[in-house]
């Protein structure tokens, strides 16, 4: 009676373990797969953030450009006016310089490259710890499933080791083309 107890209760423990082992892997598993979303709605975020960046830069530069465009023109105008003597035309072109000096200023009085720069950089930098986060955490998921798939070895056969991050995929891999390049 007594063996039968024992064979029975060390039965039932093993059952109990695989059980156990069946149901933490289960839910490893899912946490990866979780981690792996994470990863990847991160990457989008980033991505779909960084077109909105190039598009500020885009849209900053070309604001610039068009505004040195008529500096440079009225300037230009004005040069060529004061060469030929037509004060009339020099004042019109000065006016413009002057006009258009003034728009900078008041559309633009925080807009200096640097600063646009700055902020570029720390948008892309916030991007990319995001991700890296993200990819630690995945890291430490897969970590814990492996070592958890080693502690439930009576169940391990059943759920394949789950490769480290860059093994099977490269979520990492940039899928997005730059307008500048």
């Amino acid at each position: 009676m007594n063996k039968t107890i024992m064979f029975l209760s060390i039965f039932l423990g093993f059952i109990g373990y695989g059980v156990m082992g069946i149901y933490t892997l289960s839910t490893a598993l899912e946490n990866i797969q979780g981690a792996k979303g994470t990863i990847w709605t991160q990457m989008q975020a980033g991505f779909d953030k960084l077109d909105t960046i190039e598009s500020q830069l885009i849209g900053a530069y070309k604001d610039r450009k068009d505004i040195i465009q008529t500096i440079t023109t009225a300037r230009t105008g004005y040069s060529a006016a004061k060469e030929i003597g037509n004060l009339d035309q020099a004042a019109r072109a000065a006016t413009a310089t002057a006009n258009s000096l003034k728009i900078l200023i008041e559309n633009y009085p925080a807009t200096d490259i640097s600063t646009l720069q700055t902020s570029v950089l720390d948008e892309t930098a916030g991007i990319f710890n995001r991700i890296a986060y993200a990819r630690q955490q995945l890291i430490n998921e897969q970590v814990s499933y492996n070592k958890n798939r080693i502690f439930f070895f009576i169940v391990a056969p059943w759920f394949e080791r789950e490769g480290v991050i860059g093994e099977k995929e490269n979520p990492m891999k940039a899928s997005v083309k730059s307008k500048f390049a």
